[in-house]
């Protein structure tokens, strides 16, 4: 999945990658930006993402011994946010 705020900081999109490898797309209006539902959206990933690694300790401790905890983070938040980063 991959989230952006355009060059007008009133747009934003997002792409999903489906489990049927098909994408979706959808695109946001906000005004004056859409920083803040950009903001909440990255909030809203990580509480998902710590989740999904609370419900699988065993996994989550295999992918740490090749990655520590803070890069997952990054990476995962890193692969949300491209375009104009100067808005966040």
């Amino acid at each position: 999945s991959f989230l952006g705020v355009g060059q007008d900081p009133a747009f934003c999109g997002i792409i999903i990658h489906c489990a049927d490898n098909s994408f979706k797309c959808h695109v946001f209006h906000c005004s004056p930006s859409c920083v803040q539902l950009c903001k909440n959206i990255e909030v809203a990933c990580k509480l998902r993402y710590q989740k999904c690694l609370d419900a699988h300790p065993q996994a989550a401790k295999q992918v740490e011994t090749t990655k520590s905890y803070g890069a997952q983070i990054k990476s995962l938040v890193g692969s949300f946010w491209f375009g104009n980063k100067q808005l966040v």
